[in-house]
């Protein structure tokens, strides 16, 4: 057992000190709690500053809703086969006789609404600080985010039989592709006025897709017209993330 004269490290604000460990009993000015402010309030995200973040956040959400639906879907479809991949994040057996039942689809659904809800947010968010900052920063955070909230509603559109919109009613799953046209159609104007050519095409071509989803030809023609026939647009993934993996 080590007697009161033995050494200790003590941090006081900040400061480390070597000091015998019967002396800090007598050390009040020291401060050793933490206080947890808790979590960050909601109005603290209205700043040019988290923008950025809020608008980033979307694009993950959607890449991640994206992912489940792709890796199941190409299996019930039979576009992807399992090397024995039944485990976390694998291909069941229901799924590979090419069946889906309700609890398959649990997850698909809440991480495509979350990309949804969380894109749709990030636009009105960035809609209230562009009107008070309008900078560059801030208008292309507010195209992104209708991008987004475009790609995310046609995401559903295209994925799922039902329609709901945060705890409303149940629906036809137009409403999703309705939606995503808004959304786009307003990334075009805001890209436009903004001179942001390259978000200006990403938000045609998704309204071109959009409309050919709800049988507006001639529309989906004209803005695929606009676009180069070498334009690409992809959603980034990342081998880091174990969400990504596939």
């Amino acid at each position: 057992m080590k007697n009161s004269s033995s050494l200790a490290f003590v941090f006081c604000r900040g400061v480390r000190a070597l000091v015998p460990l019967a002396a800090v009993v007598g050390m009040s000015a020291c401060t050793l709690e933490a206080t947890n402010p808790g979590p960050i309030q909601a109005d603290a995200l209205n700043t040019p500053g988290a923008l950025n973040s809020i608008v980033s956040g979307a694009g993950r959400d959607l890449a991640e809703a994206l992912n489940w639906t792709a890796y199941t879907g190409a299996a019930v479809s039979r576009e992807i086969f399992p090397g024995g991949s039944t485990g976390a994040f694998g291909i069941s057996v229901q799924q590979q006789n090419g069946k889906l039942v309700d609890d398959d689809d649990n997850t698909h659904w809440n991480f495509a609404q979350r990309a949804r809800w969380t894109s749709e947010d990030a636009v009105s968010r960035a809609k209230a600080i562009v009107a008070s900052t309008p900078t560059t920063a801030t208008n292309t955070s507010l195209v992104q985010a209708l991008i987004w909230a475009g790609f995310a509603n046609r995401h559903m559109g295209e994925t799922f039989c039902e329609g709901i919109i945060n705890g409303g009613a149940n629906g036809p799953s137009t409403v999703y592709l309705e939606r995503a046209e808004v959304a786009f159609t307003e990334a075009i104007a805001s890209a436009t006025t903004a001179n942001l050519t390259t978000l200006r095409d990403v938000a045609t071509a998704g309204r071109a897709s959009v409309r050919l989803d709800r049988n507006n030809s001639s529309g989906a023609v004209t803005d695929a017209a606009a676009i180069a026939s070498t334009f690409v647009y992809r959603m980034p993934y990342y081998q880091n993330d174990l969400d990504q993996y596939n």
